[in-house]
């Protein structure tokens, strides 16, 4: 929201985090015309953070450094793969910040360095499952995984369908206006509407 000197993050990671802040595949935006919001990817809050920037879209200005180099911590990694501009140009990474400080009580200056640009093979091995999985192996990608759509037809009045394997409902749309949930195979139609039936995962994901 800040049109100059914003942060992206300010982390605070215990020295064994293993990943830290990821984001992979994303858009950094602002308000109005993007590109003249100028903003560090963040700061090194408190302890060892870590934080990974992958495949990242910045439509807005992100300053050379990328980030600060000062504040209550010293980064085990702030570092980015394959950034680039709104138009899908790769960023010039040479002038990323790899060197922090920090003062401690007695006032003296400890400096560390971090990593600012990773290869093509440790940006590789930033998956869902690797950094999500955790130590119960937690599979996010089945919550994200939908039922078939379901094959609607019209009998009389009624829109039918077949029931959809592994769904638990269906959500109703009608005109664009989202107008019932059920659990029956069928829905009153008006042949004046517009309709659509979607199936509904047990996670609450839709089909197509």
């Amino acid at each position: 929201m800040r049109k100059k000197g914003g942060y992206i993050v300010a982390p605070n990671h215990h020295p064994d985090t293993e990943w830290g802040y990821v984001f992979r595949d994303n858009v950094i935006t602002a308000p109005g015309d993007a590109i003249e919001t100028q903003v560090f990817l963040g700061r090194p809050w408190h302890a060892q953070p870590k934080v990974a920037f992958i495949n990242t879209k910045a439509e807005v200005t992100v300053y050379p450094e990328g980030w600060r180099n000062h504040m209550g911590g010293l980064p085990t990694l702030f570092a980015e793969y394959g950034t680039t501009d709104w138009q899908g140009h790769r960023l010039d990474l040479s002038h990323r910040c790899s060197r922090y400080w920090v003062e401690n009580e007695q006032k003296d200056t400890i400096w560390c360095t971090s990593k600012a640009v990773i290869t093509a093979d440790e940006a590789a091995l930033y998956t869902v499952e690797n950094v999500l999985s955790g130590t119960d192996g937690w599979q996010p990608r089945q919550v994200m995984t939908s039922c078939p759509q379901p094959v609607v037809g019209i009998v009389g009045k009624y829109l039918i369908w077949q029931p959809v394997a592994d769904a638990v409902g269906y959500v109703v749309t009608v005109n664009g206006q989202t107008k019932r949930f059920t659990t029956d195979c069928r829905t009153p139609y008006n042949k004046k509407n517009t309709y659509r039936v979607q199936s509904v995962s047990r996670w609450g994901a839709l089909s197509r």
